[in-house]
């Protein structure tokens, strides 16, 4: 999964959860190259598979007409997995090109206009179970080199917003240990249906909007934007 064309737009999208027509309408006018999602993409083959909160709020969405080759997509869209996907059926192919024009990125690197490009999907909760964040994803990101990660979850105590009271701060230590370590240019992620922009001396963090909303992409034109 390569791409070494050195001027090419990356558009950076937050959470799906299905909505996959919704989403095309924002970006085609935006001409990217490559789409990067940070999870939550709604990723249901089988629509009797849907868990409970998505069975709440939008259902299954619109993913079973692009698996089954109803609607086609029109740009190549790079993603890891949230907590609102088919585990089961996601976790059998990492690095995996599932329909046309989409590929699945659980954990590891994939090189973008000459960007190399981190993914680490789940967000944060015990590790014993496939939608949570693992240790040994984070060990083996320790272990490669990238200039931008891309994880649903964001860091430990940064200051997002959430819908139900909680004994500790959102977000995961494991990310932040993998930042501080790391120092990639950018960190995006999602999971929270908010936006956010934080600027260290080593890492620009975005958390990303959820479709349809405002700021629930970022564009950037490599590369010029990553120096």
């Amino acid at each position: 999964m390569n791409h070494l064309d050195l001027n090419m737009r990356l558009v950076f999208l937050g959470d799906v959860h299905g909505l996959l027509d919704k989403a095309l309408e924002m970006l085609i006018p935006l001409c990217p190259d490559a789409v990067i999602q940070v999870g939550d993409l709604g990723v249901w083959p089988n629509s009797k598979n849907i868990d409970s909160a998505s069975k709440r709020h939008q259902g299954a969405g619109d993913f079973s007409e692009y698996y089954t080759g109803n609607k086609i997509l029109p740009v190549p869209i790079y993603f890891t997995h949230g907590n609102h996907e088919d585990q089961q059926w996601l976790q059998q192919r990492n690095m995996t090109w599932l329909i046309p024009n989409l590929f699945y990125i659980s954990v590891g690197v994939i090189e973008l206009a000459g960007i190399k490009i981190a993914f680490i999907g789940g967000n944060h909760g015990l590790p014993k179970k496939i939608k949570h964040i693992q240790p040994d994803g984070v060990n083996k990101l320790l272990n490669l080199e990238f200039n931008i990660l891309v994880s649903h979850e964001c860091c430990y105590g940064q200051p997002v917003k959430v819908g139900r009271p909680q004994k500790d701060l959102p977000g995961s230590h494991l990310l932040t240990e993998l930042v501080k370590i790391k120092k990639p240019v950018f960190h995006f992620c999602g999971h929270y249906h908010q936006y956010l922009d934080i600027c260290t001396d080593d890492t620009h963090s975005i958390v990303l909007n959820s479709v349809p909303h405002q700021n629930c992409y970022y564009i950037m034109d490599v590369p010029d934007k990553i120096q």
